[in-house]
């Protein structure tokens, strides 16, 4: 689910805005290092496609992940969300979450867009040493350089 607690199904009030925004923290597996097939097929597998679909049809509004990530770390599929969890670096887990979630979410009617988390202005903070969110000079940046550009 987009939050572990449930708070957007809860909300009365989407009416009153253009569109519904969430974090993406979506448990996909309960491996480490898994294959992009496994990642794309966990999204619809464990609900989380039914359920944004199913959200953005109770609000009226499309969805936009306001929050949209992986560390660069071995197991970040299990906990997206999870800022300091200790785990060895694993640049290909991170690369494969995003190519599976464009795979699986690009085009799907009910989204609007999607925020990456977590970019810096600093152009010191990433690369291939980093554990955090960060794209930035990591195998992920060029999915999504590949996808955005079609090269």
């Amino acid at each position: 689910m987009p939050s572990p607690y449930g708070e957007e199904l809860r909300i009365t009030w989407w009416g009153a805005v253009d569109y519904v925004g969430i974090d993406a923290d979506c448990r996909l597996t309960m491996g480490n290092a898994p294959i992009i097939q496994e990642l794309k097929a966990a999204w619809m597998d464990n609900g989380h496609l039914a359920l944004l679909e199913g959200l953005s049809e109770q609000a009226g509004k499309t969805i936009i992940f306001t929050e949209f990530g992986y560390r660069s770390v071995d197991g970040a599929n299990k906990v997206p969300g999870a800022h300091s969890n200790e785990a060895p670096l694993d640049m290909q887990e991170q690369a494969d979450a995003y190519q599976a979630a464009l795979d699986v979410l690009w085009g799907q009617p009910w989204l609007h867009g999607l925020f990456w988390w977590q970019w810096f202005a600093n152009p010191n903070i990433g690369g291939e040493s980093d554990d955090g969110f960060s794209p930035f000079g990591k195998p992920a940046e060029q999915v999504l350089t590949t996808f955005y550009t079609g090269d």
